[in-house]
């Protein structure tokens, strides 16, 4: 099997895709990582975690997903965070777990209406 590199020009259709994606989660963890305040930005995320919860209810998973690839990216990771905000990282990326092929992600979305 010959598989080609992908790129913008053999598959412009994915790129656009992909794109509003890849732009909130890189607006995300660029409006993070510009506060200079350790406090401003636990605000920052705690609100950011508040909305993932709200898109979660509507079933917005796309956007909750953006949000979650920006929160576990290495860059926001790698800062020290408070308790409740680790436990509720940790329990929201639950959800994106690769273990059984995302059975959790697949359940979410089957008993999505």
């Amino acid at each position: 099997i010959n598989i080609t590199e992908q790129n913008e020009d053999k598959s412009p259709n994915s790129t656009k895709f992909t794109e509003p994606f890849n732009n909130v989660s890189f607006w995300c963890r660029t409006k993070i990582l510009q506060q200079e305040d350790p406090k401003e930005r636990e605000k920052l995320v705690s609100k950011f975690i508040k909305i993932m919860k709200e898109l979660r209810k509507h079933n917005n998973f796309n956007s909750y997903l953006a949000l979650l690839s920006a929160l576990d990216s290495a860059p926001i990771r790698r800062l020290e965070w408070c308790k409740s905000i680790t436990e509720s990282l940790k329990e929201h990326c639950t959800l994106i777990d690769s273990s059984s092929s995302f059975r959790a992600y697949r359940q979410a979305l089957s008993s999505a209406v």
